[in-house]
């Protein structure tokens, strides 16, 4: 069985993340060859060293202000590309669904998609956007079979896609080793990037997406530290915000509470997660949530929402709340901080939690998709 395994993201992004990872632990147990969409050099790279296959001239028809604008034209980029995969494997894993139109490709026999989410779809910019979207994703319908992240995704597949259940099968993501490591000299983490150990830390990771509901989180920092008048704790918030919630953060007067560090390393982030007392996620739409797990391997707290993949990943190891219910997510934040047999019990569920997730039970899993795909 010879695979051809694609991907179109970088490792420290959600969905490369996933492909990553998903690779280093197959290529254990089968015969598989990493193909790699490089949309800076619009090139086609085959294998661990990344050898250019192929390369493609900018085009203006599919790389213009309008499709760079709906978030189109990288997708476009990759879709010229993928003609250039050799036919001569038995399956073809397309890693996430933005590449899913692939499988119409005559080159692409046996083909097997990895839906992380379809919020794109569900969330459009416009109508005109959602439709584009509906075409692109389209090629999931056509595939020889389906994996999704997480039960809320499949779901959502079946819901919009019409897509029969025996062809979907749920296989979770993995935890990286490196967030169930001891933490050894935290000090390092609050010179390196100017914290003062003596407050407490509350952390947030994730883009700064409207499905992200940062609005929320920061108006939830903000009701808490007035109502609770908790002057030790501060927020940390892990990755760019957007203009209007930097204004937000200026209109707040939460300059001195909120330290905003647009991009940490693995190796740093999970000392955050170890010196955080609290992990917030108030997100509105989830197609797994990678830091939900990270934080419970951690032993980081949560405090989440009630939404989406969320209570199916975290189980009853979170807080869950409705994540327009500001009120609630200020309370819980207080009672977390203030309760210690809370905290406790949250830190021992979440770590026995995080033991599910491997990904070595992903790779053998998804290998049996393989199987099945080809009988």
């Amino acid at each position: 069985m010879n695979i051809a395994f694609i991907n179109n993201n970088k490792h420290f992004i959600g969905f490369g993340r996933y492909a990553c990872n998903l690779y280093d632990h197959l290529k254990k147990h089968c015969n598989i060859e990493q193909y790699f969409f490089d949309r800076k050099q619009y090139a086609l790279l085959k294998g661990d060293d990344k050898k250019i296959l192929r390369k493609v001239r900018r085009n203006i028809i599919f790389d213009n202000f309008l499709t760079k604008r709906l978030k189109l034209s990288n997708i476009f980029l990759d879709f010229r590309l993928g003609r250039f995969i050799p036919s001569d494997y038995n399956i073809y894993h397309i890693t996430n669904q933005e590449n899913s139109l692939l499988t119409y490709y005559p080159n692409i026999s046996t083909s097997i998609v990895t839906v992380h989410d379809i919020f794109y779809y569900t969330l459009p910019k416009n109508f005109l956007h959602k439709q584009l979207i509906k075409l692109l994703y389209y090629g999931v319908t056509n595939a020889d079979h389906v994996i999704c992240v997480s039960h809320a995704t499949k779901n959502d597949l079946i819901k919009h896609f019409n897509i029969p259940d025996t062809k979907i099968d749920v296989i979770y993501p993995g935890l990286d080793l490196i967030f169930e490591e001891k933490i050894e000299n935290e000090d390092i983490i609050f010179k390196k990037y100017g914290l003062d150990p003596s407050y407490k830390y509350i952390m947030h990771v994730g883009r700064d997406e409207k499905r992200k509901n940062i609005r929320t989180l920061l108006t939830a920092f903000y009701k808490f530290k007035k109502d609770f008048n908790m002057k030790n704790v501060k927020l940390i918030k892990i990755n760019k915000l957007s203009e209007n919630n930097k204004k937000l953060v200026e209109d707040l007067k939460l300059g001195d509470e909120v330290y905003i560090i647009d991009h940490v390393p693995d190796e740093d982030l999970f000392r955050f997660y170890k010196i955080s007392e609290a992990f917030l996620f108030p997100s509105t739409l989830e197609g797994f949530g990678l830091p939900l797990i990270e934080a419970m391997a951690c032993g980081t707290p949560i405090i989440a929402s009630n939404t989406s993949a969320i209570p199916e990943v975290v189980e009853d190891a979170a807080i869950l709340i409705d994540p327009k219910d500001i009120n609630a997510f200020s309370n819980a934040l207080y009672n977390l901080l203030t309760d210690d047999d809370l905290k406790e019990e949250l830190i021992r569920k979440g770590l026995q939690q995080s033991t599910k997730f491997r990904w070595e039970t992903a790779a053998k899993k998804t290998i049996e998709v393989y199987k099945k795909a080809i009988k």
